[in-house]
């Protein structure tokens, strides 16, 4: 029996170290590419309207062979319903996305757009007639019947900096993602302000919260990766207490401006302080200084041995 139980445990133990290392190896991907500027999409937008090229054909498989699968993921073959067939080719991917729900303003009440999430990448393999057969190379969530799709394209040029800085207000977030609520660190929030107030991808933010007879306290860093004309998507780079929908923002450089704050330094900040403090140059001395410190020089000697004297002085007295 002890070689029965040691021989499952072992196994059990194999299972689930393999486990592990296939589900991190499956999230790496994701993790890249949230952590990319370039695929900064891949956590989604709010947006009006998103024009699709092509939908997740309610086909999803060959009952013959590989059955007709209704959720999709990585390595899953898939078909497109496309609108405009002759213009997609062998090698094309398709960036495959899901509007999640409509979004309003909390404070104001306006409809600001829907959030749509990034559920996925697929590669276009053959067109046949109207469909594409793809494969989904990169999968964020399950891909539905249904979901909409946009061929991916290279990137436009940044465009030049127009001098608009970040306007003085006050802003709010507006949404959070899919089925989360305790927003901290590394995850993402949504922004009411955008590309027409001035938002650029890098800009950075502080959330701060004001409870009845407590000071106003700063909770937390967002860091703009993903701009539209009203919205955008940032990352939460610090936080000392979970973010939540309609916590207010406003831009890192006039905070102090704003609300009277002592905005806490940046680690990397500290840091770059204590480097020039410790690698500024020692000024030289005045002549009159060298002059006394060589003096001073010459006489520590005089009064160590005063020092010696003394000392076996008091020895001999104590004898």
């Amino acid at each position: 029996m002890t070689r029965i139980g040691t021989g499952l445990a072992a196994a059990c133990t194999g299972v689930l170290l393999w486990t592990a290392v296939g589900i991190a190896e499956e999230l790496l991907p994701y993790e890249s590419a949230v952590a990319s500027p370039s695929f900064s999409s891949a956590i989604g937008f709010i947006r009006p309207a998103t024009p699709y090229e092509a939908r997740i054909s309610p086909i999803t498989g060959d009952n013959q062979t590989t059955g007709n699968k209704r959720l999709l993921g990585t390595g899953d073959q898939a078909y497109l319903e496309l609108k405009n067939p002759h213009e997609v080719a062998p090698g094309d991917k398709f960036t495959i996305y899901r509007q999640v729900k409509k979004v309003y303003h909390p404070v104001r009440g306006q409809y600001l757009g829907d959030l749509t999430a990034v559920v996925g990448v697929v590669k276009v393999r053959r067109v046949t007639g109207s469909k594409a057969t793809v494969v989904v190379e990169r999968s964020y969530d399950a891909i539905y019947p249904g979901d909409g799709a946009s061929r991916q394209t290279p990137a436009p040029p940044a465009p030049l900096s127009s001098g608009q800085s970040l306007q003085d207000g006050i802003g709010v977030i507006i949404e959070l993602p899919p089925g989360q609520n305790l927003i901290a660190q590394g995850h993402v929030v949504y922004v009411d302000w955008g590309r027409n107030d001035g938002v650029k991808p890098g800009d950075k933010l502080l959330v701060f919260r004001e409870t009845p007879g407590i000071p106003i306290q700063i909770i937390g860093e967002l860091q703009i990766i993903a701009v539209e004309d009203q919205t955008a998507t940032a990352r939460v780079t610090r936080s000392t207490a979970p973010l939540l929908r309609g916590d207010r923002f406003a831009a890192k450089d006039s905070l102090q401006k704003q609300l009277g704050l002592d905005v806490p330094s940046s680690p990397q900040a500290r840091k770059d302080t204590l480097f020039q403090e410790m690698t500024q140059p020692v000024p030289a001395a005045a002549p009159q200084a060298a002059k006394e410190m060589s003096q001073a020089t010459h006489a520590a000697p005089q009064s160590q041995d005063l020092e010696r004297e003394l000392a076996r002085l008091a020895r001999q007295l104590e004898f």
